[in-house]
Order: C-alpha cells, then sequence, then structure tokens
C-alpha cells in the first residue's frame, strides 16, 4: 500500500510541473519517488523476511501451505521496491497523457517478461520457481521503466522545448 500511495502522488506533481515546464522538478519528484519505493521495499522485504513464519502460521498451521507462504515471503517482497518503480513510471506517463508506454509496461511485465518466466521457473523448480518469476519481472520491468520514462521524458522535452517558445 505504501509503493502505491508513493506512485500516485506522482501524478498530480508531475503534470503540474510538466504543464508549467519545470523539468526540474518532475526528475526530483521522480528520483524522490523511486528511491522512497525502493527504500519502502527493502523495509518491508526485511520485516517479510524475519518475521514470514509467524505471519504464515497466525493465519493458518497446515504445514505444506505455511511452507509454500513463508517461502514466497522470503523470495518476492524483494522486488516490491521494483513494482514500485513500475508503479511510478505507469503512473507519470498517465501524468503526461501518455497513457500508451504506461499500458505496454504492464502488458509486457505479465506477458513479455512473468508468464514465460512463471512457465520455465514452474516446470525446473515447481512453486518456488513461479515466485522466484513475480520476484525476477518486477526487477526487470522496474528497471526498464525507469529508462524507458527517462527516455520519453527527455525525448518530449525537447519536442516541447522546440515547437513551444518560453
Amino acid at each position: 500500500m505504501v509503493v502505491i500511495g508513493i506512485s500516485t502522488a506522482i501524478v498530480p506533481v508531475v503534470g503540474q510541473n510538466w504543464g508549467a515546464r519545470k523539468l526540474a522538478r518532475v526528475k526530483e519528484a521522480m528520483t524522490t519517488c523511486y528511491v522512497a519505493g525502493m527504500v519502502w521495499g527493502l523495509f518491508a522485504a526485511v520485516i517479510m523476511w524475519l518475521l514470514a513464519p509467524f505471519f504464515v502460521s497466525v493465519i493458518n498451521d497446515d504445514t505444506s501451505l505455511v511452507d509454500a507462504a513463508v517461502l514466497y515471503l522470503y523470495i518476492v517482497p524483494f522486488s516490491i521496491g521494483f513494482m514500485g518503480l513500475i508503479n511510478v513510471a505507469t503512473n507519470a506517463f498517465n501524468a503526461l497523457r501518455k497513457p500508451m508506454p504506461a499500458l505496454m509496461i504492464s502488458l509486457a511485465r505479465l506477458f513479455v517478461v512473468y508468464i514465460p518466466l512463471a512457465f520455465l521457473g514452474g516446470h525446473w523448480f515447481g512453486y518456488a520457481g513461479i515466485f522466484a518469476a513475480t520476484a525476477l519481472a518486477n526487477v526487470i520491468v522496474g528497471i526498464a521503466a525507469v529508462f524507458w520514462t527517462r527516455s520519453v521524458m527527455a525525448r518530449e522535452w525537447e519536442l516541447l522545448n522546440r515547437s513551444v517558445p518560453v
């Protein structure tokens, strides 16, 4: 929830400052949100790593379910911060009135990265491979989303500066 809140906060900041032609503020806000998401993700992951057996045992005492859920909490939370990168990037694209890159990021994460990795990971390593595919998809797409957002913003900024006098 914290990562979603951080990424949602970027929309008005990017939209207003982009419209006001204050690229430095946009970059600063994006960087702040990226860092905050990664820091929170690391914090949440550490909590999950340390307390996974406790959290799961409070909910259920079935040994096989507890083992699977604990394994999930040992693997997937590592990628929470990277999921935050994805959310910040997609929300920034939406603030720039560019919903297609946001959609492409979401679709690529699912169909291009996650499903093939989950298929292979599940085949080779069982459900642990599927959990790892989730985390790896978040990492790969999160990093790609940051670079894509920066690239599009730089290109759009240059076009904006060429076409509209200050």
